[in-house]
């Protein structure tokens, strides 16, 4: 019964924050298209890039750099980008309450889901072959640092690295 009211809990947390970044995220629509909005893997004058680091029970298991550019106008080049990274299994996945096995090969995804005026939305996902252990959102802010934690142990970190004129 507490796992039950715990989890109640939890989706009622998760529908409010959804509902919160979904006016956020309107917002953002209608303001982007004056002042561009923030893309990855894009290159302009203003040389910025992005740093991105996931953590596994505190013990960095992947780091990236990337290049990050504000327009409205973004050079389109399919298909989209994605980070891909592996890791030995072992863990519990809270969201979706599996349990991986130590000897599975966990591979972790991370992706262009949105941009805005002053961040990234980047989608985070993990599976096991079989199937999806997780998948969520991490907003990456430009003007600071930004921490997820997406689930138990697993962290996204993000920061900008280095902004040249």
């Amino acid at each position: 019964m507490k796992r039950v009211a715990l989890t109640l809990v939890a989706v009622v947390a998760l529908v409010g924050a959804c509902f919160a970044a979904s006016h956020k995220l309107a917002a953002t629509v209608r303001q982007s298209s004056v002042q561009g909005s923030w893309y990855w893997f894009q290159t302009c004058s203003q040389k910025t890039e992005m740093g991105i680091e996931v953590l596994l029970d505190g013990r960095s298991v992947y780091r990236s750099v990337f290049p990050i550019c504000k327009t409205s106008k973004p050079r389109q080049e399919p298909p989209q980008k994605l980070l891909a990274f592996r890791f030995k299994g072992g863990r519990y996945f809270e969201e979706r309450e599996i349990q991986t096995h130590t000897t599975d090969s966990i591979e972790g995804n991370i992706w262009q889901a949105q941009s805005e005026p002053d961040a990234l939305l980047l989608g985070v996902s993990f599976d096991d072959g079989k199937q999806i252990l997780l998948n969520t959102i991490h907003i990456a802010e430009i003007d600071k640092p930004s921490t997820s934690e997406v689930d138990r142990g697993i962290v996204v970190k993000t920061f900008t690295v280095r902004q040249k004129k």
